[in-house]
């Protein structure tokens, strides 16, 4: 059986660039959007016909499982004390008390999943080599999806109609021939927006850099994927993947020099920074001169600044007017928030008015049923708005305690092989990755968080068993 859920778990890796499809929501929500649900929908069940037959299932007993128990329930509680103008609200077609069930019903899945690849992998002696391999093969689809986007930007009519056949089957947007070049102006590779891709390539690239690092086969085709990832990142065109990306590999970069004798594997970590600059100076002449002629890298210089300081950027003007709403809603339900799944509800009485001036926001205040549903386009002030600043401390508290403790397990496995632990770093430095995109999504279904945590619990509990005398 424990064959069968680590195929599982590789297959939901495998498929978690896939986050827009089109199926089964009527049955399970927006998780259903997630390709990632589908292989836990399956081991879940398996979970509990083991527990029935008499199999035990492992619980894990640390400082973060114990903070994410205590988001749970201040998650839950926030719901109950909260209940009286929940049972009141509605918007958009859309009533308070579903709203709060699906957001149980998605956060209890979300923490069966990360108990179950605990359990599945916490006795598995190379589970993260394992975990590298289904990156890697997680990279094969988006990729090649990739390249025919790429085609389609410079020009070349061939992928236009592959791509208009296969956008149906794995995204739940309808698209019209006289608006795809509209549709596909940003690179998103099979998921359904360029940040939600850029949040997956920011799972992913940690596990490129180690297999590069931790083998010499093949090492140029894993040098280039690396380099052709960085191009597709470039080409998402979203500030907060370059970023959350460049943040990552100069950790991923320093911590593994900081930890070499430099030969070998050292010359090779040396390379990574001048092997960046090339890819990205290669990246860049070929926007300013050749088929992405009409973005420069000035352009996207100018368009990362703007974000800060450019009023006139409507874009812009959503993500910080819904995120200014939410801070709002925070100072004034502080301590348990509005409720898990409630800021929808609230939030046309805390925009700014400023945010106004923005067509997106006046979508999603607009109260008609079948209008897009009020985002906050980030995760950290969503969970300060829902949860107050008690859940959105244990939710910060809980990744704190869990990337502490896995680099405590990363010093001692690196002490005691003599080198870096690539694969453990990798882990690290993906969890970073994923917990800065909560600065680009607010949503808690990614799987890459839950994913991650449960690899993250059997990698610090292999090393405590390593301790025992």
């Amino acid at each position: 059986m424990g064959q069968i859920f680590s195929f599982l778990i590789c297959l939901a890796i495998i498929l978690l660039p896939f986050n827009d499809l089109p199926y089964s929501q009527s049955l399970f929500g927006e998780l259903a959007r997630e390709g990632a649900f589908y292989p836990f929908l399956l081991a879940i069940p398996l979970l509990f016909l083991c527990l029935l037959a008499g199999s035990r299932i492992s619980l894990p007993n640390n400082l973060s499982a114990k903070a994410l128990l205590a988001f749970v329930l201040c998650s839950c509680i926030s719901i109950v004390v909260n209940m009286p103008w929940i049972m009141q609200s509605e918007f958009k077609g859309r009533y308070g008390p579903e709203k709060a069930l699906l957001q149980v019903i998605l956060l209890a899945f979300m923490v069966i999943t990360a108990v179950v690849i605990y359990s599945t992998t916490k006795k598995q002696g190379r589970f993260l080599e394992d975990v590298n391999r289904a990156v890697l093969f997680s990279l094969v689809l988006p990729c090649t999806y990739s390249f025919l986007e790429i085609l389609f930007f410079a020009g070349i009519d061939g992928p236009r109609d592959i791509l208009q056949a296969i956008h149906p089957y794995i995204r739940d947007i309808n698209i019209r021939g006289d608006d795809v070049s509209a549709y596909f102006g940003r690179l998103r590779s099979v998921s359904g927006e360029a940040s939600w891709f850029a949040m997956y390539i920011s799972f992913a690239l940690p596990w490129v850099l180690a297999s590069l690092l931790a083998t010499r086969k093949h090492t140029w085709m894993r040098l280039m994927l690396f380099i052709y990832l960085n191009l597709l990142i470039i080409l998402t065109w979203s500030r907060t993947a370059y970023f959350i990306c460049v943040i990552q590999l100069v950790l991923f970069v320093t911590l593994v020099i900081s930890k070499t004798k430099f030969s070998g594997i050292g010359k090779r970590a040396l390379a990574l920074p001048a092997i960046l600059l090339t890819s990205a100076g290669a990246t860049g002449l070929l926007f300013s001169e050749t088929i992405f002629s009409e973005v420069s890298i000035l352009d996207l210089v100018s368009s990362v600044m703007s974000s800060f300081s450019d009023g006139e950027n409507l874009s812009n003007i959503a993500r910080l007017g819904s995120q200014a709403a939410a801070l709002d809603v925070a100072a004034a339900h502080p301590i348990l928030g509005t409720g898990l799944g409630q800021f929808g509800f609230v939030a046309a009485a805390h925009m700014p008015d400023w945010a106004f001036a923005s067509d997106e926001v006046q979508m999603w205040m607009n109260p008609m049923a079948g209008t897009p549903w009020p985002p906050v386009h980030a995760l950290y002030p969503r969970l300060a708005a829902e949860l107050g600043y008690i859940g959105l401390s244990l939710w910060v508290g809980l990744w704190l305690a869990l990337v502490i403790s896995c680099f405590r397990t990363y010093e001692a496995n690196t002490r005691s092989q003599g080198g870096p632990d690539l694969m453990g770093l990798a882990l690290i430095i993906s969890i970073i990755g994923v917990l800065l995109s909560g600065l680009n999504s607010d949503s808690l279904r990614f799987f890459g968080y839950w994913i991650l945590m449960g690899l993250a619990w059997s990698y610090n509990h292999q090393r405590r068993d390593t301790q025992k005398p």
